[in-house]
């Protein structure tokens, strides 16, 4: 069993999310119809990454896991956080990744 399927358990155990598998390059699922795949079951997630060692651990937003996520961008001259902050909003930093621009997820 390799590292990405331990930790793609690991996460569904802890969360109750359901993963699916994606390309490390470009971040997109490895097979078509990764929605209906993706799971949280532990012998599923074993038998959906088992083939595809290089891939990387997906994890669909919105109902199917209850996740929101906002994309602020920091490109073209455009500054997503000056943005936010002059419409006066506020957004939950709880877990931020941060983009190769400077932008954030």
């Amino acid at each position: 069993m390799t590292n990405t399927i331990k930790y793609a358990i690991a996460l569904a155990r802890k969360t109750g999310w359901r993963v699916f598998l994606a390309n490390p390059k470009t971040k997109k699922p490895v097979f078509s119809g990764w929605q209906q795949k993706a799971s949280a079951d532990p012998s599923t997630i074993e038998q959906l990454f088992a083939p595809y060692s290089n891939a990387v651990i997906g994890l669909p937003t919105g109902p199917i896991n209850g996740i929101t996520v906002v994309d602020v961008d920091t490109k073209k001259g455009v500054d997503g956080y000056k943005t936010i902050d002059r419409l006066g909003l506020e957004l939950w930093t709880g877990v931020v990744a941060i983009t190769p621009t400077g932008g954030g997820h």
